[in-house]
């Protein structure tokens, strides 16, 4: 008899095994910690059979200040865990996306200050530098989650209330760590509580910005999306934030400065905060110089221009009155101001409204020319061959 071939194994026998979820992996990483902080801690007191010697004994052993650390970071996680589905709820991929790049330049930048405060390094920076970390995590949440809530509508007052929570218990507890570290840093020795007071410093200015962009959001909801100045006041206030942190920033350069040399990792900074400033103060003259004479730079449209003209360029809805720019394109005049904000070019020719020499401008007037050269070109080479035909016929 010919050997038939054996079975196959099973398809589920030969699987590689799965691994646990992130929560289940998360318990037992958690319920370890504190068996084996609970049993380091009953076996030092079976040895000490007292109170004090027990934790004189826990501060002098390395292994019990390890393990009591990685018990006080899982509390923390745990703590933040705790806050974040309190306050927030499950996270928006593009949230998680968002908070692993910010923390990633975040670290960096720490490492590169722990060049100027390596004499400061010890236990203590570590135990700050980690609720720093843990508050900035929640400012960019919140950051997000407000952008998130903007462009949403109907989400019940709920959500709405938890904002406000999470941006009070923020505001609170960046105050709070604002005015210890400054305490240390103005009355003691120059130390590295000098960074952390910066630092909460300019949490403490963009949770007040957060919480006035919330505002914002919330009224401009209430007015159903008809607030036509939403666009200025937020263009307003981040330009006063760039303000308020670009001088934070300079008076923390030359305070570094003056008592521990050149803080090279603050350039970048600095410089990025200061192209932010020049950007949208650019921005707000322009807007200015654009919207200063509304009716003779953009002139009311007739109703005949009003009947050739469908619908506005920019919100595609039906014309029942609207401005005229100087490119000859019609749109609404709410949409004529909401759009100044952003650019003051024409967003079909890209003719420029405020400056005449503008590049827009400079590259329609030299496209122009080319086209009138063409023309002349093509008349003149016309000329010549009729007159080139003219002689023919006469010889």
């Amino acid at each position: 008899h010919s050997s038939s071939p054996s079975p196959s194994p099973l398809p589920h026998l030969t699987s590689p095994a799965r691994s646990p979820p992130p929560m289940v992996s998360l318990k037992l990483y958690s319920l370890g910690s504190v068996a084996l902080a609970a049993g380091i801690v009953l076996k030092t007191y079976q040895q000490q059979q007292q109170y004090y010697p027990t934790v004189v004994a826990l501060n002098h052993s390395k292994a019990a200040f390890l393990i009591m650390c990685n018990l006080a970071l899982v509390a923390v996680f745990l703590l933040g865990k705790l806050v974040k589905t309190l306050f927030l709820g499950s996270l928006r991929d593009g949230e998680v996306l968002n908070l692993q790049e910010r923390m990633w330049s975040t670290l960096l930048e720490t490492l590169l200050s722990m060049t100027i405060f390596h004499e400061s390094v010890n236990s203590s920076f570590f135990l700050y530098f980690g609720a720093l970390l843990g508050m900035k995590v929640f400012h960019w949440l919140a950051t997000d989650r407000v952008d998130y809530l903007a462009r949403s509508l109907n989400l019940g007052m709920t959500t709405y209330a938890r904002m406000v929570g999470l941006l009070a218990a923020l505001f609170a507890i960046d105050i709070s760590f604002l005015h210890h570290c400054g305490e240390k840093a103005w009355y003691g020795e120059p130390s590295v509580m000098i960074l952390f007071a910066f630092e909460y410093m300019i949490l403490t200015l963009s949770v007040i910005s957060l919480s006035i962009k919330f505002s914002l959001n919330l009224f401009d909801q209430y007015m159903q999306g008809q607030w036509e100045s939403k666009s200025v006041a937020f263009l307003y206030l981040d330009f006063v934030v760039d303000v308020f942190q670009l001088a934070v920033y300079i008076v923390f350069f030359f305070t570094l400065m003056s008592h521990y040399g050149l803080p090279l990792h603050l350039i970048r900074v600095i410089f990025v905060t200061f192209k932010s400033f020049y950007q949208r103060f650019n921005l707000v003259v322009r807007y200015h110089r654009a919207t200063r004479n509304m009716d003779s730079r953009f002139p009311p449209a007739s109703a005949a221009v009003l009947a050739d003209a469908d619908v506005c360029i920019v919100c595609r809805e039906p014309m029942t009155e609207a401005r005229v720019m100087p490119c000859g394109h019609v749109m609404h005049s709410r949409c004529l101001l909401r759009w100044l904000e952003r650019s003051q070019s024409c967003p079909i020719c890209r003719r420029d409204f405020v400056d005449a020499n503008g590049p827009a401008q400079q590259a329609q007037q030299a496209q122009e020319q080319q086209v009138r050269l063409q023309a002349q070109m093509q008349q003149h080479f016309q000329q010549q061959m009729m007159f080139q035909q003219q002689q023919q016929q006469q010889q």
